[in-house]
């Protein structure tokens, strides 16, 4: 019998326990709960404080009611307030039947310890207010009154779900001691009890011992899941801080109608700074209300999408625009687990104004460098065909200077004849002679200018040709101008060498070099004038090169010398 009693005294221990625990946990946690309710009432009451509520006169009370008005309706959890200032009868209240109700002087506390006192169970706050109005300070008090139904709503979800999990793990706890004591007889306390059924000493010690080990793990277990519940509730607030300061618009729409539309549920405050939208003029409107474009623009499909598959999407940079904004919108949308659809969105709109911005510069800035580079290369070109002149006058000239000594022998030749005829010297062989002289000056002359017609032809075709003998077919044609300028002009050649190209074109460039050479030497050169080419194998190529006694090239020309239409 003994047996049975201490059986029957263990297990209502064990359930007195268990009840202890329940209210300690539901005790504990509406306190933390209430805590947590006053701190965000105190938010309340600090932004009526941003209101300058130290200016309310009696006179002022309808000017200030839509203010007090917004600011109750965007937090669900306040049902109303009263401000008394002075004593006086000067209330404001959302709930017309607080109007004119006196605040007992009982329920007044101090701000910030408000919820230490919270135990009548009506979720009313005083707060006591002191401001200048001028010279002079005015008292007032502020009556908060709560949504109880959504306190007590939240309180009680929460608390029975805390409830429920400590039962789950005090059952828990429970099986296993019992299948212990009952199935495998192996505890120290059930083999204290069988000692005390045969007449044991120590029955009472043995039995308190195992029940002081059994309440201090059940204890040890609430005071885990307690310590968890705190850290999620930091965790909480912390997440939900996060929500309120980031810079990307944040929105939890709730589903209406199986999907068919959405209403605003929560906001972050970015999302009031890119719509420039109060959160009271958002928070239970419809989506489609606030932004009537987003069927056209195809974003409310993805709503739906998201909400029917739970699969997150990415709704990528478009454009929306309606009669109220305009704007560039990047979005993110995924389904939370109770339902709601979250929305992570950013206004990229400056950025793509920027984007814009650049490319338009740049367009322009390529139509600048194409007029700028069509200007140079006219102006390169027309340089470039008044070289061609410069050089043409120069090879006229050369012409010249090869005419000059076959006109002024033809000239002497010509005078003779009177002077020979009166000496009577004009005989056959005079003739002979004169004929066969004036003849040879007159074909050097023709040689000459078919020489200088052929340098101005182009080639047609390429052919086969000796350097050497191009270079001193132009040399021979700007010899007379490298004499009358004193300039000399040194020539080695180990071996002729044969290459396939143009070979009037050749020539023009080699007269413009020795044009060049010959325009340095006479504007630097002062005793040495020079002008030296060699040609030699180097490498499988053949290399020209060509020297003179003038100042060289500039080295700020030196890169731009073998462009087109370049000249020095």
């Amino acid at each position: 019998m003994r047996l049975q009693y201490a059986l029957v005294l263990f297990f209502a221990i064990l359930f007195a326990v268990f009840i202890a625990s329940h209210y300690y946990a539901y005790t504990e946690y509406r306190h933390l709960f209430l805590k947590n309710i006053a701190d965000r009432t105190s938010s309340f009451v600090s932004d009526l404080e941003d209101y300058e509520l130290n200016e309310i006169k009696r006179e002022q009370y309808y000017s200030i009611q839509n203010i007090l008005d917004k600011m109750v309706a965007t937090r669900p959890i306040i049902s109303s307030l009263s401000v008394s200032m002075d004593g006086q009868n000067i209330n404001y209240s959302s709930d017309r039947a607080l109007k004119n109700s006196l605040i007992p002087k009982e329920y007044i506390h101090p701000k910030g310890s408000v919820y230490e006192d919270l135990n009548d169970g009506k979720f009313n706050f005083i707060y006591d207010l002191n401001y200048f109005a001028g010279p002079k300070m005015i008292h007032g008090k502020i009556l908060v009154k709560l949504n109880e139904w959504r306190i007590t709503g939240e309180m009680k979800e929460t608390a029975i779900r805390l409830t429920a999990t400590t039962a789950a793990i005090q059952l828990v706890v429970l099986l296993i001691l019992a299948y212990l004591f009952f199935i495998l007889g192996v505890t120290p306390l059930y083999k204290t009890l069988h000692i005390a059924e045969s007449g044991g000493g120590q029955r009472e010690y043995f039995w308190i011992k195992e029940i002081n080990k059994l309440h201090e793990a059940i204890l040890s277990s609430f005071n885990l899941l307690n310590k968890q519940n705190n850290q999620l509730a930091q965790q909480e607030e912390q997440f939900r801080n996060v929500f309120e300061n980031m810079s990307s618009g944040a929105v939890v729409y709730e589903a209406v109608n199986d999907g068919e539309d959405f209403v605003f549920k929560e906001i972050n405050s970015a999302v009031e700074r890119i719509e420039r939208l109060a959160k009271i003029d958002l928070i239970g409107k419809r989506v489609t209300t606030i932004f009537p474009a987003m069927k056209e623009l195809g974003f409310l499909d993805v709503f739906q999408r998201v909400f029917k598959s739970g699969n997150p999407e990415h709704f990528p940079l478009s454009f929306y625009k309606d009669d109220r904004l305009a704007g560039w919108r990047e979005n993110y949308i995924y389904k939370l687990s109770n339902g709601d659809i979250a929305v992570i969105y950013d206004d990229l709109t400056e950025k793509k104004q920027a984007e814009q911005a650049v490319l338009e510069l740049n367009k322009s800035l390529e139509s600048r460098v194409e007029e700028e580079t069509s200007m140079r290369l006219k102006a390169e070109q027309a340089m470039y065909s008044r070289s061609k002149m410069v050089l043409m006058g120069e090879v006229m000239g050369m012409v010249a200077h090869h005419w000059r000594q076959p006109l002024n022998a033809i000239g002497i030749t010509v005078q003779d004849i009177p002077y020979a005829f009166r000496a009577g010297e004009v005989d056959e062989k005079y003739i002979k002679e004169l004929v066969s002289s004036t003849m040879g000056y007159i074909n050097t002359m023709s040689k000459t200018l078919d020489d200088f017609r052929n340098f101005f032809m182009p080639n047609q075709s390429r052919k086969e040709f000796c350097i050497e003998d191009a270079i001193m077919s132009a040399l021979n044609i700007a010899t007379p101008s490298l004499k009358e300028n004193q300039i000399t002009a040194n020539l080695d050649f180990a071996q002729k060498h044969t290459i396939n190209g143009f070979e009037n074109e050749f020539k023009q460039v080699v007269i413009n070099l020795l044009s060049n050479a010959k325009d340095a030497i006479v504007d630097n050169a002062k005793d040495k004038r020079e002008i030296n080419i060699k040609t030699y194998d180097n490498d499988g190529f053949i290399t020209i090169t060509m020297e003179d006694t003038g100042s060289g090239i500039a080295s700020e020309i030196m890169d731009r010398i073998f462009e087109p239409y370049f000249t020095t």
